[in-house]
């Protein structure tokens, strides 16, 4: 459905993800048909992936803080959008604040609780 890959940033605690997705996923057949949209819940899935690739381990979600879908982004493999991550953490909690933008646009941008737990 989708692929992450990571990519350098110059930020301190700032982490940088490449992010495209599969257009011919079934999913979006039927979400929508003829117009194909990528649901919320694929992008918390998503950012669940970027905060388990930045962990380590696998991130459980705990609680989605703040979630707002700004753009719509439409399915296409040619098209390339970057996540910016960061996080603060607390025992062990970790509060992921998460941006999905290309060039020109930002499409979502999240504050997540995520748990993680050993592979």
């Amino acid at each position: 459905m989708f692929t992450i890959q990571s990519y350098d940033t110059k930020e301190e605690n700032l982490y940088g993800h490449t992010l495209r997705f599969d257009e011919t996923h079934a999913v979006f057949a039927a979400h929508f048909p003829g117009n194909p949209i990528v649901p919320g819940a694929v992008l918390v899935d998503v950012m669940r992936a970027v905060d388990t690739d930045i962990l380590g381990v696998e991130a459980q979600v705990v609680t989605v803080k703040n979630a707002k879908f700004i753009t719509v982004i439409v399915p296409q493999s040619n098209v390339e959008l970057k996540v910016k991550t960061s996080y603060t953490t607390s025992g062990e909690d970790y509060l992921f604040k998460s941006v999905i933008a290309d060039e020109g646009k930002i499409y979502a941008k999240f504050d997540l609780l995520v748990k993680g737990r050993s592979l």
